[in-house]
């Protein structure tokens, strides 16, 4: 059996990580820069999604009520295409709220500890790229030249995408604390290091009660842990694990979903590419393989830092990777012509939508319950 096919077999699907907001005694007065406005006054809206968006109702509720946080698996390699279905102005509003808060909750924090700490929150920008200076994400000529984005990530890091995210920050305070932290003792910016990133060094001595997180946890890691512990309302455990947990298990058992991987898979046989099972699987089996690639290798982080990446590419001799770009690359070009001979994409989308709104009407109840539930612990 391939180690790509046991690979696959390992990976189970993942939307992403889950916080939520909390609060913080104190107020550092800064300027937020755009207009207020309070989203529990209005209803959760679950109509007028646009098909051509690739994020369905359920996505957008997700989305919505973990301010960001939570990120559909199949939309992590391109956040701009996240911004751009919420809709730019409401992703860059959302992620520049969600900095702000966090930068107040660790000054205040901070300055309970007996702390100096600057808040130096991100502002975010989202800017729509003009048309030919981009190569379209979803194109064979995106495949051909980055595959699935997985092994090819440096190179990605230097290309136009459909949606630039623009995050800008105030230098003068960040070099006022650099200078605060350089006329610390070593002792002093010790404690001062502690209390803004302790956390537990392993997972068995992980907090579970706010309690026990402000005494293992720094105050940036503390913010987190609270975020996630306001999500976990006991009265909402329900409808969280119907989301979570259920809900991915509703699309991966699907025989509508699972016939259009079997055709597409047969595709992918017929091409010379035998044991891949779905393209977003295939897509995650990429990202594990080119994690895999640095296990037990030597790493000169000098070296990788000062790597002319334009004149090299496939990077300096320690962290090479020409085979598996262009083993990931040839398999994201047969799986891009199989997606075009069986319709793939056409027909996952619109199954995926109608699967998420069937949900939505199924449990419309509950999901607006939680979402004013947490919105009212944000105010």
């Amino acid at each position: 059996m391939s180690l790509e096919t046991n690979t696959v077999r390992k990976i189970s699907f993942v939307i992403g990580i889950s916080v939520l907001l909390t609060s913080c005694s104190g107020q550092t007065g800064l300027e937020y820069p755009f207009s207020s406005t309070d989203a529990a006054d209005t209803p959760a809206q679950f109509d007028n999604v646009d098909l051509g968006s690739g994020i369905g109702p359920l996505d957008q509720f997700i989305l919505r009520i973990s301010n960001l946080q939570w990120i559909p698996a199949d939309a992590l390699n391109d956040i701009g295409a996240v911004a751009a279905s919420m809709g730019l102005r409401e992703f860059a509003e959302m992620e520049t709220r969600n900095s702000f808060e966090r930068e107040e909750f660790v000054a205040s924090c901070m300055h309970d500890l007996g702390f100096e700490y600057t808040p130096s929150p991100v502002t975010t920008t989202v800017v729509a790229s003009q048309p030919g200076t981009f190569i379209p994400s979803g194109s064979r000529e995106w495949a051909e030249q980055f595959g699935f984005g997985q092994s090819t990530t440096n190179a990605l890091s230097r290309v136009s995408r459909e949606y630039r995210i623009v995050r800008s920050y105030d230098t003068d305070i960040l070099d006022a604390q650099d200078m605060l932290l350089g006329q610390m003792s070593g002792p002093e910016r010790q404690a001062w290091d502690d209390a803004l990133n302790r956390r537990p060094d392993s997972i068995e001595n992980w907090p579970t009660t706010p309690e026990e997180a402000k005494e293992r946890m720094g105050c940036s890691w503390l913010f987190w842990f609270l975020r996630e512990q306001q999500l976990e309302q006991p009265e909402f455990a329900g409808i969280r694990a119907l989301v979570l947990e259920e809900f991915p298990r509703i699309l991966e058992n699907d025989y509508r979903f699972q016939q259009i991987n079997t055709d597409w898979s047969r595709c992918m046989v017929e091409r010379g590419y035998p044991g891949w099972i779905s393209p977003s699987l295939t897509s995650r089996v990429f990202r594990q393989l080119y994690v895999q690639s640095f296990d037990g290798e030597p790493f000169d982080v000098e070296t990788f830092v000062g790597w002319d990446w334009d004149a090299h590419p496939d990077g300096p001799p320690d962290v090479e990777r020409s085979g598996l770009r262009a083993h990931e690359i040839d398999t994201a070009v047969a799986s891009w012509d199989c997606r075009q001979q069986v319709d793939y994409d056409t027909t996952w989308q619109r199954l995926n939508f109608e699967i998420q709104q069937e949900f939505i009407d199924q449990h419309w109840l509950d999901l607006e319950e939680w979402e004013r539930s947490v919105e009212a612990q944000r105010r």
